[in-house]
């Protein structure tokens, strides 16, 4: 809701996004076994009475296997369609990270600074700095996925056969858009690699915007042993009187807590001060938050780990598709050589 919600970590939010980004890459990838299949012998739409090797050419070409189906060959644009999908939903994924970026730029937020180099000045307000790599990854987002909902349309009605609609027009934006899901990937790494928080601001922003308060109900329940429910109440008290008579949130005391509780509900609350002082720290709440998939080091520390795994994993994917389009390049090559050699009769 763009409001002050919980303390975290700027690495924490980054991480959010690595693990989308991780999904987005599984989807990208998964699309590979329905394109790498070969439609060559599949003829108009019923294959072909010559005795022809549909391995051997897809092999030689580097397709995994060849299509079962004739007509299917001919009429299938699914794998296409999908693979536009799974490229609008990654460039969605860059798109909200764009726009979170674009509000923690702001005079009024001013979490993170984005240097010079992937923004613009405007053309006629001197101080004012255009956050236009950002802009470039909403927009070319929105591209994307224009490209996947004209395939959908245009397929939606084609008959299962071959035709202009569903083998051209419907994927008229289809390169482009590709092309420009590569570009936005690059675009994306570069405004990730030079974004600098703004540790400072963010510190002092997490001290008095009252993110601690679920701690504090949270200490309720621990330590006082009231519901959540109750503590819910009472906490939201205590942030609507500390608002009042602006106490920030790490001024926060046990008097004042039991203070409210005895004027606003009949409460008599007696939480230790120490603890308090412990619940108010951000930097205590955010550590505070372990083995839940939360900000503090020693999740993200799994998380990591995790990312880093996943990482090298899918890099030996790549080298390994690499490596087998390579080889079946030196295939094709030898068996053209071969089939060159071959003396015709009566030559």
């Amino acid at each position: 809701h763009l409001q002050p919600a919980q303390p975290v970590t700027y690495g924490y939010f980054l991480a959010g996004f690595a693990q989308a980004l991780e999904r987005d890459f599984a989807r990208l990838t998964e699309c590979r076994a329905r394109i790498n299949m070969s439609p060559l012998g599949a003829g108009a739409m019923a294959g072909t009475s010559f005795p022809i090797d549909r391995e051997a050419t897809a092999r030689w070409l580097g397709f995994d296997t060849v299509g079962l189906h004739a007509q299917d060959c001919i009429a299938a644009r699914d794998f296409l369609a999908e693979l536009l999908g799974a490229a609008a939903m990654t460039a969605t994924t860059w798109s909200r990270l764009a726009q979170d970026m674009f509000v923690m730029t702001t005079f009024e937020f001013g979490t993170l600074n984005l240097p010079d180099s992937v923004a613009q000045t405007s053309s006629m307000m001197p101080q004012k700095k255009n956050m236009s790599a950002l802009e470039v990854l909403r927009a070319g987002s929105a591209q994307i996925m224009g490209a996947h909902t004209t395939a959908m349309a245009g397929l939606k009605s084609a008959h299962y056969s071959f035709g202009f609609d569903s083998c051209c027009d419907a994927f008229r934006w289809a390169w482009d858009a590709l092309d420009g899901a590569v570009r936005g990937a690059a675009v994306a790494a570069v405004v990730v690699g030079k974004a600098r928080p703004r540790v400072d601001r963010m510190a002092d922003l997490a001290r008095v915007n009252y993110s601690i308060a679920t701690d504090l109900a949270d200490l309720l329940v621990r330590d006082g042993g009231y519901s959540f429910r109750d503590a819910h109440h009472l906490v939201g008290a205590v942030v609507r009187a500390a608002m009042k008579r602006g106490t920030t949130a790490d001024r926060i005391t046990s008097s004042f807590i039991a203070e409210i509780a005895d004027t606003a509900f009949g409460w008599q609350v007696d939480l230790d001060a120490d603890a308090v002082t412990r619940a108010v720290d951000p930097a205590q709440a955010v550590q505070a938050r372990r083995d839940t998939g939360g900000p503090s080091t020693h999740d993200l520390d799994r998380l990591f780990e995790s990312l880093d795994g996943a990482l090298a994993q899918d890099r030996e994917m790549l080298r390994a598709w690499t490596a087998a389009g390579e080889a079946a390049a030196d295939g094709l090559e030898m068996a053209f050589e071969a089939l060159a050699s071959v003396t015709r009769p009566g030559a």
